[in-house]
């Protein structure tokens, strides 16, 4: 049996095989999982991905980074944080909807019983691959699945409020630097990882929530959605997002002097990307300019740089 026939209902892969006869059953597995990797939004695991080395990064030389331990790790904890985002592209495929998202779950080229299923399968490899490296690796698989699932679901969904999508966002962060220490061998935490972690945790709840929800207003309030842009309009959000953004540099640089003075280098490539992010982000919106979209881009960049700068400085 192929991996269609666990990922895809009989009747969702009789649709999209029409014209696809002859196309080989590794043609149709790719297609399948470049489906899934599209809806996990690959950049953002990626990034992910990089915060998990990070974390090892502050605990061994950047040489002992492709240890076992470390490998078996990063190996559980791609797939529990791609299911993660899974379950967030089911939970909102109504407003993804509205606001024109191009992602597989919503334009209907997956369907939610496979993304479904997927999830039951990423979980799966995930907590089995934690398992491999420590009880200490799968509790933090379990917290981070549960956290994953407090913000997209249940009741009270965290994505909801300005206040959940903050913390919601600062703890799977934060929850990923320490799963990359945990993964290394003989690991002791110290000042420089607790401020850095914790960090740039913040920065991608605080600064990464004001600016996630500005393109997504028309589906965020249909579905109740109290989010910064919603309850303050696109242009007054974004103006918030780049004080914020630039405020929050500056405490962190701060911090770092007093208490971490080796991290001093990557404060100031985090400020620098604060300050380009208040740049985009103060501008009037224009004729033809995609103003939401390009804050959380800055911000995504900023992510990028001032991580790898953490994992090689």
């Amino acid at each position: 049996m192929t991996i269609n026939s666990y990922l895809l209902p009989p009747t969702s892969y009789e649709s999209v095989a029409v014209g696809r006869d002859n196309a080989s059953t590794s043609g149709r597995t790719l297609y399948w999982l470049g489906l899934l990797a599209k809806e996990a939004r690959v950049v953002v695991q990626v990034m992910y991905a990089l915060r998990f080395l990070v974390g090892v990064s502050m605990t061994v030389p950047v040489t002992g980074l492709w240890n076992l331990s470390t490998l078996t790790g990063l190996a559980a904890w791609v797939p529990v944080v791609a299911a993660i985002y899974l379950i967030n592209g089911i939970a909102d495929i109504e407003g993804d909807q509205r606001n024109g998202s191009k992602r597989p779950i919503a334009t209907g080229a997956l369907s939610v019983e496979a993304a479904w299923r997927a999830v039951g399968w990423l979980v799966l490899f995930g907590l089995s691959a934690a398992a491999l490296v420590s009880y200490e690796m799968v509790a933090l698989s379990l917290v981070m699945l549960a956290v994953g699932w407090a913000y997209s679901c249940g009741p009270w969904p965290l994505k909801n409020t300005v206040a959940g999508v903050l913390i919601g966002g600062s703890v799977l962060g934060f929850l990923t630097y320490l799963a990359g220490f945990v993964a290394t061998p003989g690991g002791v935490l110290s000042v420089d990882f607790l401020v850095l972690a914790g960090g740039l945790s913040l920065w991608m709840g605080v600064v990464g929530g004001f600016t996630k929800d500005l393109k997504d207003v028309p589906g965020d309030r249909a579905a109740g959605r109290r989010t910064l842009p919603v309850r303050l309009g696109v242009r007054r959000a974004a103006v918030v997002a780049a004080v914020v953004a630039v405020v929050f540099a500056l405490l962190y640089a701060g911090l770092v002097s007093s208490v971490a003075v080796a991290l001093v280098p990557h404060s100031i490539g985090l400020f620098l990307g604060a300050l380009a992010v208040a740049a985009i982000a103060g501008q009037p919106p224009g004729e033809g300019r995609t103003v939401p979209k390009w804050p959380y881009r800055a911000f995504m960049i900023t992510q990028y740089f001032a991580n790898l700068l953490a994992v090689w400085s």
